[in-house]
């Protein structure tokens, strides 16, 4: 089972699209990460190698809740741990 990154939107640039796909054994987890002073949050697979990966693209006017009950829902269905 493989979990794809549609953050690799490279259209803007060049007009193409890369979807990037990776294999669930690799990954370590779920992660949001809030960034306070930028007012940015994002949700990541975290792979054992330590690398984050952005998989889902948040609309800037969800809580903080809602985004970790989103986290949540997107480790549950991968059966991963969720980092938050």
């Amino acid at each position: 089972t493989e979990v794809g990154s549609p953050f690799c939107d490279i259209s803007d640039i060049f007009g193409k699209k890369i979807f990037l796909t990776y294999p669930i054994k690799d990954a370590d987890g779920i992660k949001v990460d809030n960034y306070e002073n930028l007012k940015q949050r994002q949700i990541y697979l975290i792979m054992k190698d330590k690398r984050k990966i952005p998989i889902y693209p948040l609309d800037s006017l969800m809580s903080l809740k809602q985004i970790e009950k989103q986290a949540i829902s997107i480790a549950n269905f991968l059966e991963l741990p969720c980092l938050i």
